[in-house]
């Protein structure tokens, strides 16, 4: 990868060059509200950079360094790294190989639609398009230019637009998508509203909080393993379903007792870390689900210990603010 100098001023005289011919291709991107005609050029691949903020790897970043502890922590902080680059490029090329039919696609038709690029050479779109380009031996990627004024909270956006609202398909991993929505509401670069978020990906509000409280449940998880913020772990890789079925049931089974949501949870994680030798794990769960009211009166059946729920923690998204005290005894708390 060139350096990034050399990378603006490539780019800069090969958009000059483009930008001067009536005849030269342009690719209509909406961004701002409004639709634009971006310069397309070709460029060697030298001088393209991929994205390390990348919300299709999150997950496999962090997967990446925890198998590689003799890597530093913040390898990915620098997107200029020459390590990070080669990390990433290895990271993307796992998704192609997991995809063969987009590989041979690739090989027998070639690029379709130009790679969206940052003025720099970072590209918004087409990351994994650009690895398997690499990987087939192709030299020159069709790139449409973004302006230079194109700020984070825009790019973010962009990727919003193309990769998350639209793409799924494209093996978009479930907990990269919660992740990466939550990033644009949480984070200081980006701080967009309710309505932004929704409008970006085409869904209701209630849609919204409902991804965002999956979100927190997914994190209660992993707090009760006792791995905070590992959103690697394998054992989250299937179970789409099922934190979907365990979002319905606190909202349906015990939206107004914070000690029920909590039990729930337990008995579903249980579940999702020893899964059970015969039957769908899926199955169980809806199981648990439907009878939990019938399994919380057996087990709170003749016990005469009162359990507080003051310490219990809370989230933002919570279907629930309020809860009470419950009888119960020899059972843990989340």
């Amino acid at each position: 990868m060139k350096n990034r100098i050399e990378r603006i001023e490539t780019i800069k005289l090969r958009v000059e060059g483009s930008t001067k011919s009536a005849s030269s291709p342009t690719h209509k991107l909406k961004y701002r509200n409004e639709s634009h005609y971006l310069p397309v050029i070709k460029l060697e691949t030298d001088y393209l950079a991929y994205r390390i903020d990348n919300s299709r790897t999150l997950r496999q970043q962090q997967g990446y360094i925890r198998i590689h502890p003799e890597l530093p922590q913040n390898v990915f902080e620098d997107p200029e790294s020459k390590v990070a680059q080669t990390i990433q490029e290895e990271l993307l090329l796992k998704m192609v190989d997991n995809q063969k039919d987009f590989l041979s696609d690739l090989s027998q038709y070639g690029q379709d639609d130009p790679a969206v690029i940052t003025y720099d050479g970072y590209i918004v779109n087409g990351n994994r398009r650009t690895a398997a380009l690499k990987k087939i031996g192709v030299e020159y990627v069709t790139c449409a230019v973004l302006p230079k004024d194109v700020n984070a909270k825009e790019i973010y956006q962009i990727e919003q637009d193309l990769q998350i609202a639209e793409d799924f398909k494209q093996d978009y991993d479930w907990v990269n998508e919660l992740l990466h929505i939550r990033a644009g509401k949480e984070d200081d670069r980006y701080k967009l509203s309710d309505k932004q978020l929704c409008k970006n990906l085409k869904i209701s509000v209630q849609e919204l909080r409902s991804r965002l409280f999956r979100l927190d449940i997914i994190d209660g998880f992993l707090e009760w393993r006792g791995i905070h913020n590992q959103y690697d772990y394998n054992k989250l890789d299937d179970a789409k379903q099922i934190f979907q079925e365990l979002e319905k049931g606190l909202k349906t089974k015990c939206s107004t007792d914070i000690l029920k949501q909590n039990l729930l949870k337990q008995h579903v994680y249980l579940l999702i870390e020893n899964r059970p030798d015969e039957g769908r794990l899926y199955d169980h769960v809806r199981e648990v689900i439907k009878n939990f009211d019938e399994i919380l009166s057996t087990l709170t059946k003749d016990r005469g210990k009162r359990i507080e729920v003051d310490s219990i923690p809370k989230t933002d998204n919570s279907p629930s603010d309020q809860g009470e005290g419950f009888d119960i005894e020899d059972i843990s708390i989340i």
